[in-house]
Parts: C-alpha cells; sequence; structure tokens
C-alpha cells in the first residue's frame, strides 16, 4: 500500500480554498489521516473521513436549532473515537492518505 503525504517539505497553506477542497474530497473518499496541533499545543494524529457510510449517528438531536458553520474549522468523523471532532485549519500540520 501506497501513501501519500501532504506537506514533507512545507508548511501546509490553509488559506488555499483548493486545499480544504481537495482535502474534504479525500475526506469523503475514504479514510484520512490527520494531524493538527490542539488549543493546549500539543500535536493530535487523527483517523479521520467524511464518508457517508462510515459515520455513525449515536445520538438523537436534543434540538432543531441549526449550529452556524464556522469556515475557520473543519468537522470530521473520528474513526478511533467514533464521534465527530474538529480542527482549526490554521493548526493542520500534515495530511497522510493510503492509496
Amino acid at each position: 500500500m501506497e501513501e501519500l503525504n501532504v506537506n514533507a517539505d512545507k508548511p501546509i497553506d490553509h488559506t488555499d480554498p483548493e486545499l480544504r477542497n481537495w482535502l474534504q474530497d479525500m475526506l469523503r473518499a475514504g479514510p484520512v489521516t490527520v494531524t493538527f496541533e490542539k488549543a493546549d499545543g500539543t500535536l493530535r494524529e487523527m483517523r479521520a473521513t467524511l464518508e457517508s457510510n462510515v459515520i455513525v449517528e449515536t445520538r438523537e438531536k436534543k434540538t432543531d436549532r441549526v449550529k452556524k458553520v464556522n469556515p475557520d474549522v473543519c468537522a470530521v468523523w473520528d474513526m478511533e473515537k467514533q464521534e465527530w471532532r474538529s480542527f482549526r485549519w490554521d493548526k493542520l500540520r500534515h495530511i497522510s492518505i493510503n492509496l
């Protein structure tokens, strides 16, 4: 199995809309490992996806309120925790995809 690593030699340009769209397309296609800096400064590696047949809704909605979309944040399904998680685009450090 081959692996594609993004930013092997330079920082990720988190302001590039093409990169954001590409990553979201890759997440919809299957698992992607993202490494990002958490609020406390530590790095976290997460195996994430937006693949609809993998996401499991485990909780009932508590409200009909629609959450406002924050363009600075990417919400993903954490495949290990089996829950929704998110990371800030400006804290994204590494992207790895198994091809």
